[in-house]
C-alpha cells in the first residue's frame, strides 16, 4: 500500500456531472488525499441508479454508543476508536458487539481480507444502503488499503458472482495493495479513458458556456438599465424640485416687486414717528434693533391681587428685600395692579429683520433714555413674547405692519402673574429698582415719573391725608 498523499484531479472538472455528482464528501481524516473519492467515482457511481446518492464520511469515537446509534441512508462511514491503546481496544470490541446487536449485517469476508494488516469489520444495512467500515486504527496506509475491496462493500450495487468487472477496475483496486503509486496512476488513466472523462470534461466545461456568458451579460445589462432608469427618475425628481423652487422664487420676486412698487418707502419711518413708544436703538442693513416703552396694561387684576397677598410668596422670600419693607412693597403693588392708582412703565428690546420677522431680545442694556421704564421681566430675562409671537410674525408676513407693531407694543406692556418664573424675576427687579434713585418707572396720577422710594412716600402722604 502506498503511503503518499495523492489527488489525481481526474474528476475535478466533471465531479458536478452525472454520475460522478452522486458522491458527497462530508469529512475524512485526510483531506489532502482524494484517492477514496476518486475510487468511488470510478468504481461505484457508474453502477448507481439515477436517483441514488452516496456520502463519504469518517468518525473517530470514544463512546461505542455513538456508532451503534448511527441511522443514516446512502452513506459509507469509516469509524475508528481514539484514545489510549487499551481504551481503544476495549471500545473497538464493544462497538462490534453493539453494531451486531443493533441489526447491522457483518461482511465476514472483509474481516478475513484485512486480518494480516489491521482489524477491520464491515457492517452494512441494505435497507438504508449504508456501509460502516469499523477500523481498529487509521493511518494513510490503511486508508489506501481500505479501497482495495471497495466494490464488495456495496452488495446492492455489485454482486461478484453475477456482475462483471473490467480489467481497469480490477487494476485500480489491486493498485492499493502495491507500494508504488504508479499502478494507481496508470489504472486511473485507463479508467479515465474508459469513462471518457476527457469528453465529459469538455462537455461539462463547454456545454452552455456561451449561453451562460450571454445570460450573465444579459443580467448585467438589465441591472445597468434598471440603474439608469432609477438615475433618470432621481434626476427628474431633482429637476421637479428645482422647478418648484424656481416658481416659488419667482413668485416671491414678483410679490416683493409689487410690494416695493405700492409701498411708501417711509412707511416704517412714519409709523415710528407717530408712536413715541418706539425707538431705534441699533441698526445695520439686515437688522433693526428697536426699543418699546409701554405703561403696563396687559395683566389680570384678580390674579395680581392673589399673587400680592399670597402668604410667604415672592414678596417676602426675595433675597433683595433690603431697601424697603415687604409691607411697603405690597402696598405699592396693590396701588399699581389692584387699585391702579399708580402705574408702572415697561420697556423691551426687539430685533426686526429684513425678512419681516421680530425676535425679542433678552439681557439688553438700555441707555439713559430709558430711566423712566423698567425692562419687562418676561422679555428681558427670557426673550419670550408668549402668545404674541406667532400673531406678530403672521401679521408681518401678511404685510400688516401697523397691526404687528401694535402687538409688539402690547407685548412689552404685559405682565403674566400666572408665570411663577417671570413673577420671581419681577419682584427681584422691583426690590433692586428701589435701590436706584434714578430708576423712575412709576407714574403718579398726574403723569409724573418717580422712583420706588418716592412712590412709597407719595402713598404714605396720601394715606395720611385720608386719615385727617
Amino acid at each position: 500500500m502506498f503511503e503518499a498523499f495523492f489527488n489525481s484531479q481526474a474528476f475535478a472538472a466533471c465531479r458536478n456531472e452525472a454520475p460522478f455528482n452522486k458522491l458527497v464528501t462530508v469529512d475524512t481524516p485526510y483531506s489532502l488525499d482524494e484517492t477514496f473519492e476518486d475510487s468511488i467515482r470510478a468504481l461505484v457511481t457508474p453502477r448507481m441508479g439515477n436517483d441514488d446518492t452516496l456520502t463519504l464520511s469518517s468518525l473517530g469515537y470514544t463512546n461505542p454508543a455513538e456508532i451503534s446509534r448511527i441511522s443514516v441512508e446512502n452513506h459509507i462511514i469509516i469509524c475508528y476508536p481514539v484514545g489510549s491503546a487499551s481504551t481503544a481496544d476495549s471500545a473497538y470490541d464493544v462497538c462490534n458487539c453493539e453494531l451486531s446487536k443493533a441489526g447491522w449485517q457483518e461482511l465476514h469476508r472483509i474481516t478475513e481480507y484485512f486480518k494480516t494488516l489491521t482489524p477491520v469489520h464491515c457492517f452494512v444495512s441494505p435497507e438504508q444502503r449504508t456501509v460502516i467500515l469499523h477500523v481498529r486504527r487509521i493511518t494513510l496506509k490503511i486508508w489506501h488499503a481500505l479501497q482495495a475491496p471497495l466494490l464488495t462493500y456495496f452488495p446492492w450495487y455489485f454482486n461478484p458472482k453475477e456482475d462483471k468487472i473490467s480489467e481497469a477496475e480490477l487494476s485500480l483496486m489491486q493498485s492499493f495493495t502495491r507500494s508504488s503509486l504508479d499502478d494507481f496512476v496508470n489504472a486511473m488513466r485507463t479508467i479515465s479513458t474508459e469513462l471518457q472523462l476527457k469528453s465529459k470534461r469538455v462537455q461539462a466545461g463547454l456545454r452552455g458556456f456561451e449561453q451562460r456568458a450571454s445570460r450573465r451579460r444579459l443580467e448585467t445589462l438589465r441591472n445597468q438599465y434598471a440603474r439608469l432608469i432609477s438615475d433618470i427618475q432621481e434626476l427628474n425628481s431633482k429637476i421637479n424640485d428645482r422647478l418648484r423652487n424656481v416658481n416659488e422664487s419667482n413668485a416671491q420676486i414678483r410679490a416683493l416687486e409689487m410690494a416695493l412698487a405700492n409701498e411708501s418707502p417711509d412707511e416704517m419711518l412714519e409709523f415710528f414717528s407717530a408712536h413715541q413708544q418706539l425707538d431705534v436703538l441699533r441698526y445695520n442693513d439686515n437688522v433693526i434693533t428697536f426699543g418699546v416703552k409701554g405703561v403696563c396694561s396687559g395683566f389680570d387684576p384678580e390674579q395680581a391681587e392673589a399673587f400680592i397677598n399670597e402668604p410667604g410668596g415672592y414678596l417676602s422670600s426675595s433675597r433683595l428685600r433690603n431697601s424697603i419693607t415687604v409691607d411697603e412693597m405690597r402696598k405699592l403693588l396693590i396701588s399699581i395692579f389692584v387699585d391702579q392708582t399708580l402705574r408702572i412703565q415697561f420697556c423691551a428690546a426687539y430685533n426686526y429683520t429684513n425678512g419681516g420677522t421680530v425676535e425679542a431680545q433678552s439681557g439688553f442694556e438700555f441707555g439713559l433714555d430709558y430711566f423712566d421704564a423698567m425692562p419687562n421681566p418676561h422679555i428681558q430675562h427670557y426673550a419670550c413674547m408668549g402668545a404674541y409671537n406667532a400673531t406678530i410674525n403672521e401679521a408681518f408676513m401678511n404685510g400688516d405692519k401697523p397691526f404687528a407693531f401694535e402687538l409688539v407694543i402690547a407685548s412689552a406692556a404685559s405682565l403674566n402673574f400666572g408665570d411663577s418664573a417671570v413673577m420671581e424675576s419681577f419682584i427681584a427687579d422691583m426690590y433692586k429698582g428701589a435701590l436706584d434713585r434714578n430708576a423712575k418707572f412709576i407714574l403718579l396720577p398726574d403723569g409724573k415719573n418717580v422712583n420706588i422710594v418716592e412712590a412709597i412716600e407719595w402713598l404714605r402722604n396720601e394715606e395720611a391725608l385720608q386719615n385727617e
